[in-house]
């Protein structure tokens, strides 16, 4: 609001400021009437204090200066004739003996009865001889039904519910339409169930089981690698306990440092520690391909090459 407060401009519509409230400031209209097939120009009103200035007249219906009336002219003395169709539920035939006027009963009956009886008119019924609505016949070139009976001026005006289209518009005119009508498929609605794995349902259930078989699968490739790589950690322990005899290993292990010392003496104790902080067993394969394939990290990873392109290779799958 104080954004538009400090708006100060001079547009194509003149000076634009706006009050307090937001309003614009000095708005002018001006006033046009529509005389044949052009806009004159008749005054000015401005929306400060109120005033207007229009030195012309208006023109209205059949270029008269006279104001019309709210109120529509009468038709007293008129007779028209209405076409005719029966429609449940807006036209229905009265079963029995009848007049011509009291034939009929419905939604359109009642409403060429009111506009009689504001206008002042008496009617009649006629019904097509063809029985149809009205539609163009490209053989012989002529409208049926309804819209013949118009198109001859057979009848004043078509009292049924007719569909408004643009070859019928080329002919006839429709009044205001008092009902918009559309054809819909109706299905069964779908039950509405609580789904636990509700989760599983972007993917069809051989894509799920594809990748538990994968995760099985790339889980035995992922131990047998780390068992087998001379560079894994319980390979190294195998080679720590060939390169280095029994007892020189428990000698020198008895003078150093203990499990404090940092810096081993012995390839077989440092093959010792790693295997025992760490053992590549098959539950430790198995959670490492899991949590890679849920996009977690355990943390600990393999030491050897093999070993972590496979645990990479089932966390990409």
């Amino acid at each position: 609001m104080r954004a538009l407060q400090s708006v100060q401009l001079n547009g194509m519509t003149g000076r634009l400021e706006f009050d307090s409230e937001g309003w614009p400031k000095n708005v002018i209209y001006d006033i046009l009437n529509l005389q044949n097939g052009k806009f004159v120009d008749l005054g000015t009103w401005y929306l400060q204090g109120s005033r207007l200035e229009m030195p012309r007249k208006a023109l209205y219906f059949q270029h008269s200066a006279v104001i019309p009336s709210a109120k529509p002219r009468s038709l007293q003395g008129s007779r028209f004739v209405c076409g005719i169709l029966p429609s449940d539920p807006f036209i229905m035939e009265v079963k029995g003996e009848c007049d011509k006027s009291n034939c009929y009963y419905g939604y359109m009956i009642d409403l060429i009865g009111k506009l009689a009886e504001d206008l002042n008119f008496t009617y009649e019924f006629v019904q097509p001889a063809d029985g149809m609505w009205g539609a163009f016949n490209k053989t012989t070139g002529n409208w049926t039904g309804i819209v013949n009976q118009l198109i001859n001026r057979k009848i004043d005006m078509g009292a049924v519910p007719l569909s408004v289209n643009s070859e019928r518009g080329k002919v006839i005119d429709f009044s205001f339409p008092f009902m918009d009508a559309s054809n819909t498929a109706v299905l069964r609605a779908e039950e509405s169930t609580s789904n636990k794995f509700f989760f599983l349902l972007p993917f069809e259930d051989r894509v799920w089981y594809s990748v538990i078989l994968m995760n099985f699968i790339v889980t035995f490739i992922f131990y047998f690698a780390n068992k087998t790589s001379p560079y894994g950690r319980s390979a190294s322990y195998v080679h720590a306990l060939m390169s280095c005899s029994c007892r020189g290993c428990l000698r020198r292990r008895s003078m150093g440092g203990g499990e404090q010392e940092k810096e081993y003496k012995c390839l077989f104790k440092e093959g010792e520690a790693k295997n025992s902080r760490n053992g590549t067993n098959l539950y430790n394969s198995a959670w490492i391909v899991s949590t890679g394939l849920f996009g977690k990290t355990r943390g600990d990873s393999p030491d050897s090459f093999s070993g972590g392109s496979s645990s990479w290779l089932g966390g990409s799958s």
